[in-house]
C-alpha cells in the first residue's frame, strides 16, 4: 500500500506540473505583444541599418488590429520580411516571458568594395554574396577598381552562382580574403587594380607606388617575399626608394626605383 502511495502522489505531482505549465503557456501566448526589442549585431556602432528600418517592418504585423496577442504572430513572416532588406544577414524573432518582441538582426559584413566599368558599385562579403551600396554608410573596406567587365544579373545576389561566366569578381574576392591573412599586407593594401591585362596590381597606402602581382597563383608566396622585402628594405634602405615592386615571377622581386 506504502509503494502505492508512493506512485500516486509522484503521478499526481506530475500531472500537477503539467497542469501549471499548460496554464503558463495559456496565459503566456494569450497576453497582448509587449514592447518590441531590437538588437543590431555588428563589428561597430554605425552600420547600414539602424532601428527604424525593423521597427517599420514589425509595425506592419502589430498594426493588424488594435490588440496583437502573442498566439497571433506569425515569426517566420516577420523574419522572412525582416530578410527582405539587402543589408540584413539574418533575423531571429521571438518573444520572451514578459510577452516583450525581441528582434535580433545581423548585419552583412562586406570585405571589398567593386566598382566596375559599368553599372552602379556594390559589396561583396566573405562568401561571395552582394551588397548594395548605401547612401548613409560606408565601410572602410578594401577597394577593388579598374578593367572590371562583370554586370550584376538582376536575381543573382552571388557572384558563384553559374550565371556569371567570367571569373574576376571571384578572383577579386580569393585576392582579398588571401591578403587579410596577413595583417602587414592588409594594411599595406590600398587598393586592388585590375588592368587591361587581366592582371592585379596593390596600390599601397605607403612606400612604394604600386605592386605588380600578376595573375592569383601562389599567392601565399608572394605574400611571404613581398613581407620580406619590406622588412629588409626598412631597415636598410627606407620604404620610399622604390617605385615598383613586381611579384609576377616565382621566388623573386624585380624593382623599379625612384
Amino acid at each position: 500500500m506504502g509503494r502505492f502511495l508512493k506512485i500516486l502522489v509522484s503521478v499526481l505531482f506530475v500531472a500537477a506540473i503539467a497542469t501549471l505549465a499548460g496554464y503558463v503557456y495559456y496565459k503566456h501566448i494569450n497576453q497582448p505583444v509587449g514592447d518590441v526589442v531590437i538588437h543590431i549585431a555588428r563589428s561597430g556602432e554605425k552600420g547600414f541599418l539602424d532601428r527604424n528600418n525593423i521597427e517599420e517592418v514589425v509595425e506592419k504585423f502589430l498594426k493588424v488590429n488594435d490588440t496583437v496577442k502573442i498566439k497571433d504572430l506569425d515569426y517566420e513572416a516577420i523574419e522572412e520580411e525582416i530578410n527582405k532588406n539587402p543589408w540584413v544577414g539574418k533575423s531571429d524573432v521571438f518573444t520572451d516571458i514578459e510577452g516583450n518582441l525581441i528582434v535580433n538582426v545581423s548585419e552583412r559584413k562586406p570585405v571589398l568594395r567593386v566598382f566596375p566599368k559599368r553599372g552602379k558599385g556594390f559589396y561583396l562579403d566573405k562568401n561571395g554574396d552582394v551588397i548594395p551600396l548605401s547612401r548613409k554608410y560606408a565601410p572602410r573596406v578594401m577597394v577593388a577598381n579598374g578593367y572590371i567587365k562583370t554586370s550584376l544579373i538582376k536575381g543573382h545576389d552571388n557572384i558563384y552562382d553559374t550565371v556569371y561566366k567570367s571569373d574576376e569578381l571571384k578572383e577579386l574576392l580569393y585576392l582579398v580574403k588571401n591578403i587579410s591573412e596577413y595583417p602587414f599586407v592588409n594594411a599595406l593594401a590600398g587598393e586592388i587594380y585590375l588592368n587591361s591585362r587581366g592582371e592585379y596590381d596593390i596600390v599601397p597606402s605607403f612606400g612604394c607606388d604600386y605592386i605588380k602581382l600578376g595573375d592569383t597563383s601562389g599567392l601565399d608566396n608572394k605574400m611571404e617575399n613581398l613581407i620580406a622585402f619590406y622588412k629588409k628594405a626598412y631597415v636598410y634602405e627606407g620604404l620610399d626608394k622604390y617605385k615598383i615592386l613586381n611579384l609576377k615571377y616565382n621566388n623573386q622581386i624585380i624593382c623599379t626605383k625612384n
